[in-house]
């Protein structure tokens, strides 16, 4: 079913969408918590191109009001995702839709000077310690926390008008990972900060319960408070 049938089927039971979209390629990193990474591309089956791409957004655009386009999952400023990125990219300039993505920095320096030309409204950069080593080990790679932060210097450099903003993991008992977060961004000029939350739903009933526990909530609730100390914006 074509993208314009299917949104002309949904057009009275949504108000507005937002297109989230995983693009192909890898993203250079181990995270053993990645859920999307472990979304295997078989052998033999169709992927769809970068005009694939652009064609599905266009045609949602044209019978339903399309709130923001967004990237998110693998690695958007791999070389081989950049064909992706740049198509969702212009595709939502055309139609005058916010985009955004979310990014590992681990190419973003490299590939930040080739987004001028349709520049994405919001960048998230994906931190989880404000340790190098920590980030590093966490990411299972070593370039891990410098290449972050470079490409951070460098969308801050050739992308003023572009929204920047880092998200990061909390993982069970992880508090100390992230209580060097703040300062860390504080030093980068960074005014956003999300955590988002590794737990896993009750699987017993619908709306079961979570791994989620007091102590998860007392970390959270501290992270945000030290956020605060620190002049951020904090989101979880």
């Amino acid at each position: 079913m074509s993208a314009q049938l299917q949104a002309k089927q949904d057009t009275e039971q949504i108000d507005s969408l937002i297109l989230t979209l995983i693009i192909p390629g890898t993203c250079g990193m181990g995270c053993e918590f990645c859920i999307i990474d472990h979304l295997e591309e078989e052998q033999g089956k169709h992927i769809l191109t970068p005009d694939d791409y652009g064609r599905f957004i266009s045609e949602i655009h044209a019978v339903h009001f399309v709130a923001a386009v967004c990237i998110q999952g693998r690695e958007p400023t791999n070389p081989q995702s950049m064909p992706y990125t740049e198509r969702i990219l212009a595709c939502a300039h055309e139609c005058s839709r916010p985009s955004s993505f979310v990014t590992n920095g681990l190419w973003l320096a490299q590939h930040a000077e080739q987004l001028v030309a349709t520049p994405p409204g919001k960048i998230a950069v994906s931190i989880d310690s404000g340790l190098p080593e920590e980030h590093n080990r966490i990411r299972k790679n070593p370039r891990a926390f410098a290449r972050a932060v470079e490409g951070i210097r460098a969308v801050q450099n050739v992308l003023p008008e572009t929204g920047l903003n880092v998200t990061s993991v909390y993982q069970p008992n992880g508090r100390h990972f992230l209580e060097s977060m703040p300062q860390l961004l504080k030093e980068l000029g960074i005014q956003g900060w999300s955590i988002n939350v590794q737990i896993t739903p009750g699987s017993e009933s619908f709306g079961g319960p979570t791994q989620a526990d007091e102590q998860c909530f007392r970390d959270l609730v501290s992270l945000y408070r030290l956020a605060c100390d620190h002049g951020l914006s904090c989101f979880v």
